[in-house]
């Protein structure tokens, strides 16, 4: 018998009785009662209670009945669907941030999305390679095959930014205007035949405010 099922449907406001207390060994005199046994001697102090007190003595009318239905199967407990928590699982993405407008991409970051973009222990104490000075990786945006930019920052506050438009490959992906502003400093390149633009000397604690403007050339 559950009780917070019980509980659930009986309103004790009214009654001046410890029902933390009370109410487990109210279910027990009743299940004891039910299985025939000696259920007045067991529970002396709720037969008292009962004898006493009305409200207490319609509680156990009402949890009574209830338990009498549920012996006899005629207790009707709702069907609840199952929830679908699916969603739990996916993990979260920046580029669900980012916005598409026509051959456009515009992604403004926050503090909370650049936690999204932190890049491994593995990677980001690891530099780009032994002659240069960038440092290391601090913040990178995974690649998607549906995306046509990804873009990472490293130590030095240098941010590159690599555009392949769709359908192009090295050496041909030159003429994509990239976008940035961070702080008071806005500033336009357009990608080289590589598909990269560096962005030089970014103040690494304005990151979060980091806003990426990526035109796609045709």
């Amino acid at each position: 018998m559950s009780l917070e099922a019980l509980r659930n449907v009986i309103e004790m406001e009214n009654v001046a009785v410890d029902w933390d207390d009370l109410f487990p060994r109210l279910v027990a005199y009743i299940e004891a009662q039910g299985a025939g046994e000696a259920y007045q001697a067991q529970f002396p102090d709720v037969t008292a209670l009962l004898d006493s007190s009305v409200e207490i003595a319609s509680v156990y009318a009402r949890v009574s009945a209830l338990h009498l239905a549920e012996q006899r199967g005629a207790l009707h407990v709702p069907r609840v669907p199952a929830v679908d928590l699916s969603f739990l699982q996916q993990k979260p993405s920046v580029w669900d941030a980012v916005r598409k407008i026509g051959r456009s991409y515009h992604l403004q970051l926050t503090q909370a999305l650049t936690e999204l973009l932190t890049p491994p222990p593995s990677l980001a104490f690891a530099p780009r390679n032994e002659t240069d000075d960038m440092g290391a990786v601090i913040l990178q945006l995974e690649e998607r095959e549906d995306a046509p930019f990804t873009f990472t920052l490293y130590q030095n506050g240098t941010l590159e930014v690599e555009v392949i438009p769709a359908g192009l490959a090295w050496p041909d992906l030159a003429g994509s205007r990239v976008t940035i502003e961070v702080g008071t400093r806005r500033e336009s390149q357009t990608t080289d035949a590589w598909g990269l633009v560096l962005f030089e000397g970014l103040p690494l604690a304005e990151i979060g405010k980091l806003a990426i403007l990526v035109e796609v050339v045709p």
